[in-house]
């Protein structure tokens, strides 16, 4: 593994232990084979991983994927490319609804609303995160 992925995989492991998320093999497995960004859907992704820990089970790919999407770590809809955001630590502000990018001032003023929600209800404490509207 080289350096960069290396550093990635650690970044991915703080962001996973920042929200109380344990750090398993099979999860360590899914990252390695992520970050290697070969696969294109969840179904090569447990393949690979099968090949591995043959423990590893589809549901289980499945979940760690949402897991990954629902904090930002990765976009299902680029083929499981790892965020930018989340390897730079940038100061996040994408908001998606259903398959539509919301435009920059609506995206910013929806965040901020959101943000200011959760904040109040003490459920975080910074302002790095994205929103995702779904059905």
């Amino acid at each position: 593994m080289n350096l960069n992925i290396n550093s990635s995989k650690n970044i991915i492991i703080q962001k996973l232990k920042e929200h109380n998320l344990r750090i398993t093999k099979q999860r360590e497995i899914l990252i390695d084979i992520i970050l290697a960004g070969k696969y294109s859907c969840s179904k090569e992704i447990y393949y690979e991983a099968s090949k591995v820990d043959n423990s590893i089970g589809l549901a289980t790919v499945y979940r760690f994927i949402a897991t990954l999407e629902e904090l930002g770590i990765i976009d299902k809809n680029s083929r499981f490319n790892i965020s930018e955001c989340c390897l730079s630590g940038c100061d996040c502000r994408k908001v998606v609804v259903e398959d539509l990018i919301l435009s920059d001032e609506n995206a910013r003023e929806l965040h901020s609303i959101v943000e200011k929600f959760l904040k109040e209800k003490g459920i975080i404490t910074n302002e790095n995160f994205s929103v995702s509207i779904k059905k």
